[in-house]
């Protein structure tokens, strides 16, 4: 045995190509130094075709290498330089390294997409009811309004919690899947979502406030917070459940009468982004370009590691779709 490796994948190249671009260039410009060559050989672009078989795979590609193995010739003088009787041309062997590293981007092309989605695409940009939530890796995230789409419609809502006095005691929000997935039982459901605050991109106060670990659960962290996939009893996909309690209260908090009127001044807690939860770490953010022109918006990480999608039930379905539960008590 010669060497043992880790798993890998291990793909012959273009030997022309390296030749040509690289070897060849020997003496020129774009070899004197590091920076110059990365300025001519900028890297390597790794594309999937299309295939019949479900495939899925997390390549390691900070591990990525290139070694190019060449030979080439050796002036050998013998150690002495007078006397050229002793003097040979050798041909020797050497193995040439290049990282693929630190720069890298991915890039991932959705073509025809079915025209309900477009539509409920173009229904949310409206602030129009969606009879279903679409949400994909990278391409599809949702927006949430809690308590309703209009100030007035906010407030309706919130007046009985401040008039009573209720304290809140735990919120909970439920995402329904759609009977899409029920129907085509051998498609894969992701098993988290993800969701903060719209507007700027930040974590909940309650995904700040969850410092759980799931050891040996693959993304099981923060499972206070939730997001995970429930099941029904017959063991399949149901909904999504998050613990929105801190946001609520917050809500809550900073809903105050004046002139005996409730005014709302959080307004950045009522509107929720909804993205995938490849993983509940990854939450720092990106710039997301809307299509035609609609702006740019703060997009986190965890929504673009993989490209699944999930179809959940929306507000005009007429079926039970996403549904915010509240605990409360109410002080005397």
């Amino acid at each position: 045995m010669e060497e043992r490796l880790t798993p890998r994948i291990r793909v012959p190249l273009d030997t022309d190509f390296f030749q040509k671009n690289i070897l060849d260039k020997e003496g020129e410009e774009v070899l004197n130094n590091l920076a110059k060559f990365q300025s001519y050989f900028k890297g390597l672009i790794i594309q999937a075709t299309s295939n019949n078989d479900n495939l899925m795979m997390l390549l390691d590609i900070n591990n990525a290498l290139i070694k190019m193995n060449f030979d080439f010739q050796r002036y050998d003088d013998g150690g002495t330089s007078e006397d050229l009787d002793d003097d040979i041309i050798m041909t020797e062997n050497r193995t040439y390294t290049l990282n693929l590293a630190p720069v890298r981007f991915n890039t991932i092309r959705t073509e025809n997409q079915d025209s309900s989605i477009n539509q409920s695409v173009l229904n949310g940009f409206q602030e129009q009811p969606s009879e279903k939530i679409y949400i994909k890796g990278g391409n599809l995230f949702a927006k949430l309004n809690l308590f309703g789409n209009t100030e007035a419609e906010q407030r309706e809502a919130i007046l009985p919690y401040k008039n009573e006095r209720r304290l809140i005691n735990a919120a909970k929000l439920r995402l329904y899947l759609s009977d899409f997935h029920s129907n085509n039982g051998n498609l894969y459901v992701p098993e988290r979502l993800y969701l903060y605050l719209n507007s700027s991109g930040e974590p909940l106060p309650d995904y700040n406030a969850d410092n759980t670990t799931a050891n040996g659960v693959t993304n099981g962290d923060k499972y206070v917070f939730g997001g995970l996939l429930q099941y029904d009893a017959a063991d399949r996909p149901s909904h999504y459940e998050f613990n929105i309690t801190e946001n609520i209260t917050t809500i809550m908090g900073k809903a105050s009468f004046e002139d005996g009127a409730l005014t709302l001044s959080d307004y950045d807690n009522f509107s929720l982004g909804l993205v995938l939860g490849a993983n509940i770490q990854y939450i720092n953010l990106f710039e997301g370009h809307l299509p035609e022109g609609r702006g740019v918006i703060k997009y986190p990480l965890t929504g673009t590691l993989n490209p699944f999608g999930v179809e959940l039930l929306g507000n005009a379905s007429g079926l039970k779709a996403a549904e915010l539960e509240i605990i409360y008590n109410t002080t005397r």
